[in-house]
């Protein structure tokens, strides 16, 4: 999960620094749509320690949709077990910080009441706006009582917290369209990767072929464009394949199907640790995302990290705040959904000689080694618990 390898990465940085970070987390992966734990009758949570970092599993309800009542209801279910275990428990000690990470409001919401009652500092750490991009992607929701409760509950988080982490760079943006004065509560803290990956030995090939991409097959991820790209450039003798799973994938099966796509491979998605592995096969790596307003206020993707951590050419659409591919040079951006400019991208690429790719290569792991890795994050995390405590 994207929140795990985010904060195991930094709290193994902060364990280094002689910090101990429990992370309190669902046991149910609503991305799989899956129970990841085995809990006994009456448990309700199960604890772990990986590389220092205490990792406690808090047992919810079980659901086959994400947009279901039960997903709403496990949120409450989640949030008032961590609210009561770290009030009242003497398992976990007595916190000097408490953080709650969006999207979800609701634990945020009691985070902060917990940080009151425990007169402990609050961070509000900002993944993705919510329910901002609920209503970007379903404008019809935007009256529903729960975007207003979330709303509401956004406010209050973003009022209570002392300091606000955002992996976006455009938030205080954000703050200024909600006509909040909250900008010097923020600091930035993306996305990132563990440094050892920097490591690995470049392989570029002589030759062109294989494109990849690796991550969610979803709506926010413009993947019929990458489709249509493919179609396009269905003569050319390149192959396409897609690592991944997601609510489109279903369609998207039916639509290379439709267009008679042969060179499109789509496979199950592979493990985070093994992601790596599958990226450094590619002559050429692809993300798109959907042309919408709401990242007028940045992106930190954890794919595009990963794509350049591993050295590979990128063609991205894209239309945001921040571009890590246009800032470092390393591969070649477009406008979101445009098969066309993306297929043009690619064919660039592929005229480019070794040597041209190989640059792109090194300026895109000098960019990740520059602010994107697990240690600096850590590193910057620790310094604004140092502010606070």
């Amino acid at each position: 999960m994207n929140a795990g390898t985010r904060h195991y990465g930094m709290g193994k940085e902060l364990f280094k620094n002689g910090v101990r970070l429990n992370i309190f987390t669902s046991s149910f992966n609503h991305k799989k749509l899956e129970e990841t734990q085995k809990f006994g009758f009456f448990k309700i949570f199960k604890k772990e320690e990986i590389d220092g970092v205490n990792f406690i599993w808090i047992r919810t309800l079980k659901y086959k949709k994400n947009d279901g009542l039960l997903r709403v209801l496990s949120m409450f279910l989640f949030s008032f077990s961590t609210f009561f275990l770290c009030l009242f428990s003497r398992k976990f000690g007595s916190p000097d910080v408490i953080m709650a990470s969006t999207p979800t409001l609701v634990p945020a919401f009691f985070a902060s009441i917990l940080s009151k009652l425990k007169r402990r500092p609050f961070i509000l750490e900002i993944r993705d706006l919510w329910p901002e991009t609920i209503v970007k992607f379903h404008p019809e929701k935007q009256g529903h009582i729960l975007i207003k409760l979330f709303y509401k509950l956004e406010l209050f988080c973003l009022h209570k917290a002392d300091r606000i982490a955002g992996l976006l760079p455009g938030i205080p943006n954000y703050l200024d369209k909600l006509d909040l004065n909250l900008k010097k509560k923020f600091f930035w803290l993306p996305n990132g990767v563990e440094s050892d990956i920097l490591d690995v030995s470049l392989n570029t090939n002589s030759e062109v072929k294989k494109i990849v991409y690796a991550g969610a097959l979803s709506k926010a991820n413009a993947m019929e464009s990458i489709i249509n790209t493919a179609d396009i450039l269905k003569n050319s003798g390149l192959e396409f394949h897609i690592y991944g799973n997601g609510m489109e994938k279903a369609d998207l099966l039916d639509l290379a199907k439709r267009k008679n796509l042969n060179h499109i491979y789509f496979h199950e998605p592979v493990p985070k640790k093994e992601v790596f592995n599958v990226i450094s096969d590619a002559d050429i790596l692809i993300a798109s995302l959907k042309d919408t307003d709401l990242y007028e206020y940045g992106i930190s993707l954890n794919k595009i990290y990963d794509y350049m951590a591993i050295g590979k050419p990128v063609v991205f659409g894209v239309r945001a705040f921040n571009n890590p591919i246009s800032e470092a040079r390393a591969g070649v951006s477009v406008r979101p959904e445009n098969a066309e400019e993306m297929a043009d991208g690619i064919k660039e690429i592929v005229s480019m000689t070794i040597e041209q790719r190989n640059e792109m290569s090194i300026r895109a792991r000098h960019y990740i080694s520059k602010g994107h890795t697990f240690e600096i994050l850590g590193s910057r995390l620790m310094k604004e618990l140092k502010r606070l405590v």
